[in-house]
């Protein structure tokens, strides 16, 4: 169960630092 907690919050901040990356560029993809 820690393992996939894990990796769920690794993919959480993933897609947040996509978003934050889009965001700060201004790029839309």
């Amino acid at each position: 169960f820690e393992k996939l907690g894990e990796v769920v919050v690794n993919k959480i901040r993933s897609i947040k630092g996509v978003v934050d990356t889009k965001t700060l560029t201004g790029t839309k993809f």
